[in-house]
């Protein structure tokens, strides 16, 4: 991967595991830029502790891994070394992905962005069945502001063209870039959209 990328990539999702070791030393400081949340990010799934982003379905954490786990010899190394990491939960086990959720999540990084956060890039591994304006609109703010927002096309083997889903958000979005999982080879896997 690279190295000495710099800057942060939010990772909106289950949320990420800050404490498992090749998150060491690659967790962004909130407190720095955000007066909500907490030391690593937060958590927007509601009737939780907003301070908390830990990730209870590793979902998030798995993502986590491939952009930026530190090689340390052991387990892997990320795709662009040398960013800081946010951690955004929105969603987990027990709670399926909801849009004004997201929303807030890209409100609250907008506010860290402004407060000074280098946020580069958010990235969205999920899909859903449901297209919204409102998302667009916040990855165009934030796109703005110099974060593109990229998005996982899902594991549907469905076509997106065809059939609404958050990867159609791109299409009116210059800001944002939806992405297709490619198996060993290089052409996508039969279950990616």
């Amino acid at each position: 991967g690279t190295t000495g990328a710099g800057g942060g990539v939010a990772v909106v999702d289950a949320g990420v595991d800050y404490n498992q070791p090749d998150r060491n030393g690659i967790m962004c400081d909130m407190t720095e830029y955000a007066d909500r949340g907490g030391r690593y990010g937060i958590n927007g799934v509601p009737g939780m502790d907003p301070a908390d982003p830990m990730d209870d379905h590793y979902h998030g954490t798995h993502c986590a891994g491939i952009i930026a786990s530190q090689w340390d010899g052991v387990g892997t190394s990320g795709v662009a070394s040398g960013v800081q990491l946010v951690a955004v939960r929105v969603a987990g086990r027990q709670n399926p992905i909801e849009s004004a959720d997201t929303i807030r999540a890209y409100e609250y990084l907008a506010e860290a962005v402004d407060a000074g956060l280098p946020l580069r890039a958010i990235n969205n591994s999920w899909a859903g069945r449901t297209m919204s304006k409102a998302f667009s609109l916040a990855a165009t703010k934030l796109g703005e502001k110099g974060a593109v927002t990229v998005i996982g096309s899902g594991n549907h083997a469905a076509d997106v063209a065809k059939i609404p889903m958050t990867a159609s958000v791109p299409a009116p979005t210059p800001e944002a870039v939806a992405v297709d999982a490619p198996d060993s080879s290089g052409p996508p896997p039969s279950f990616s959209n």
